[in-house]
């Protein structure tokens, strides 16, 4: 059946309201190791010239003071979102030592004893010290150094209003809580998908991860995305099977009975954010999801390609207008599936269930290309050969070039250096194409480096703010005469 056919379309267009499929708030994250070119976790501190991790909104760091986690402001579309993730990753790459560089894969490098003692006694963020200590003793050091892209998707407060009017339901955060979990339980339902399409991590490089048998046949699809990464202990069941309220509070049952920390610690495929505090979800309303299911892209520089960006957009919006409902039965039995996928052979195809199904998506996403003249069938073309070929996707592309652990290892860290070598080469040259025009790019770059966010940025305006204070600028001005503020002692 047509997506042109669903409920969700139907109600839309009635209302005149189907651009608002295409629109949104956008957010992209990523970690990634600082290494030292030969290949070992770098014991240089994070990055003095950028503002302290205590106060940067777009610069922190994760479980290793190694792993940094850029964090981009909302934007109005995954092009605008990738191009603030592209200024924050030159600001970092520029801030590096001679002899850094950033490992380009989520499975961390080969860690010895030294790594793992540097790792267990320095960490520059002391007040979440608690929780790093917990995951040590939970899970393991070198368990915790996985990296990966998150992607972050509100829906447009405008087609949330549009179905609301069309609905039976009074309250509208109930409403709205209830469309953003049937968008989560989309997104559960095809976790396989996106592991078939976007794992990459085949190989694991340390023994002293506990989680991840010795003795596992490798290479596989994503370890990462398996039952042995970055997943919740089997005996968690923080499932989609029922509604936000539910989840909320299997969560606080496990966290009351000692077996989560706080909600940080679920490691599902989707997280419900908004608030800090769970309860505020259900009296305010979900405000954004955060996918966190795939693994940083091994053969793009940036870790997130524009093709893989424009797939998953197609994917957002076939999931908000489906009439697909998922049984608490079927959610499972797809989770099995997703499982069973990431510890595939790289080279083994999607089961012929899956397959068919992603065949038949692929037909939906191809009809709201077209509709909306996105102009992404490039991009569909690439999803349909990697379905059709496993020897294209990004897990087999990697033993292709490195079939060994090892010889992955040795990649990695050849990418590493070359990639920071070419930034060093083009550094001003990317400053020109990436930051605003003069004579505001250095403005621009600053605000970036110190901590202030940058909530619009054009050739002839920047706006900027700290806390309350906002200041929109349109000639050449210091950023610490605009914001002494930021100024450190």
């Amino acid at each position: 059946m047509t997506v042109f056919n669903s409920t969700t379309w139907q109600i839309l267009a009635e209302q005149d309201q189907l651009i608002e499929l295409t629109r949104g708030q956008f957010g992209l994250e990523i970690e990634a190791h600082r290494i030292t070119n030969d290949g070992h976790f770098s014991r240089h501190p994070h990055p003095e010239s950028i503002a302290p991790r205590a106060v940067h909104p777009y610069i922190q760091t994760d479980y290793s003071d190694t792993q940094s986690e850029l964090v981009t402001e909302p934007a109005g579309s995954f092009t605008e979102a990738r191009q603030r993730l592209a200024q924050l990753q030159w600001i970092f790459r520029r801030a590096l030592q001679p002899n850094e560089a950033i490992w380009p894969l989520s499975m961390p490098p080969h860690l010895d004893d030294t790594d793992l003692n540097w790792l267990d006694t320095t960490f520059g963020r002391p007040w979440v010290q608690d929780y790093r200590d917990w995951l040590k003793v939970k899970y393991g050091p070198t368990h915790e150094v996985m990296t990966g892209p998150h992607i972050n998707f509100s829906i447009s407060a405008n087609l949330i209003d549009a179905l609301f009017a069309a609905a039976t339901e009074t309250d509208k955060v109930a409403f709205t809580n209830a469309l953003y979990f049937r968008f989560a339980q989309n997104f559960a339902a095809h976790r396989w998908l996106f592991v078939y399409l976007f794992g990459a991590s085949p190989f694991n490089f340390n023994t002293t991860d506990s989680r991840i048998p010795n003795d596992l046949t490798q290479p596989v699809r994503s370890i990462r995305d398996s039952e042995y990464g970055f997943t919740n202990d089997p005996d968690i069941h923080l499932d989609y099977d029922v509604d936000l309220a539910h989840s909320i509070a299997v969560m606080k049952q496990y966290i009351k009975a000692g077996q989560l920390f706080s909600p940080h610690e679920f490691y599902g495929t989707v997280r419900f954010k908004g608030y800090e505090n769970e309860d505020k979800l259900l009296t305010n309303g979900v405000k954004y999801l955060e996918l966190r299911v795939l693994d940083t892209d091994p053969f793009n520089p940036m870790g997130i390609p524009r093709d893989g960006l424009n797939t998953i957009q197609l994917l957002l919006m076939q999931f908000i207008v489906s009439d697909r409902q998922y049984t608490p039965a079927e959610l499972h039995h797809y989770d099995a599936l997703a499982k069973a996928v990431a510890l595939q052979h790289p080279r083994e195809p999607l089961p012929a269930e899956l397959l068919g199904e992603a065949l038949t998506l692929l037909e939906d996403l191809r009809e709201i290309d077209g509709y909306f003249n996105l102009n992404h069938a490039g991009d569909l073309e690439v999803m349909e050969d990697r379905l059709l070929n496993p020897s294209h996707t990004l897990a087999n592309r990697l033993i292709s070039v490195a079939p060994t652990a090892e010889a992955l290892h040795q990649w990695a860290i050849d990418q590493a250096t070359i990639r920071q070598a070419d930034f060093h080469k083009a550094t001003l040259l990317d400053a020109n194409s990436l930051f605003v025009a003069a004579p505001l790019r250095d403005l621009h770059i600053a605000a970036l480096v110190h901590g202030a966010k940058v909530l619009s940025a054009k050739d002839d305006e920047l706006i900027l703010s700290v806390g309350d204070h906002r200041e929109v600028i349109t000639t050449k001005q210091e950023l610490f005469d605009l914001f002494p503020e930021l100024k450190q002692d």
